[in-house]
């Protein structure tokens, strides 16, 4: 029951940020989740920081870990997009890429603890080189 509320204020804060933010360029209806989900990721590290002094691999970001993330994102994946979460105590990266590209979404996104959320257009992953999400 605890798990269910958590989702559905995540999804609420999910909504209330795209729409202050709106769509960012050249994003489409399938890649807004993801961006939503790295915001997610970004805050959990945030919060995961502030306790333990490191940042968290997902496995420890999950409900069964302490519920920083819903349990939507426990394989890595969620609405369409594969999440990739790598984190060494004081660094992290999160990069996401369609499950299938033009299906699933058309772009790949990637962000760090800088909190920049970068993007790639087309079939390669998104790196902290790529450009700027605006």
């Amino acid at each position: 029951m605890m798990e269910h509320g958590r989702e559905a204020a995540w999804r609420l804060m999910i909504a209330a940020v795209i729409s202050l933010i709106g769509c960012p360029t050249n994003c489409t209806n399938l890649d807004i989740p993801a961006i939503g989900n790295i915001k997610r990721i970004q805050a959990a590290e945030e919060e995961f920081l502030k306790r333990h002094g490191r940042y968290g691999k997902l496995h420890e970001l999950l409900p069964s870990s302490g519920g920083l993330l819903p349990g939507e994102l426990v394989d890595g994946r969620s609405r369409g997009h594969k999440f990739i979460l790598e984190a060494n105590g004081s660094a992290y990266s999160v990069q996401t890429v369609p499950v299938e590209w033009g299906s699933t979404g058309s772009k790949s996104f990637y962000s760090d603890q800088t909190k920049v959320i970068r993007q790639s257009d087309g079939p390669t992953l998104a790196s902290a080189g790529s450009k700027e999400l605006k």
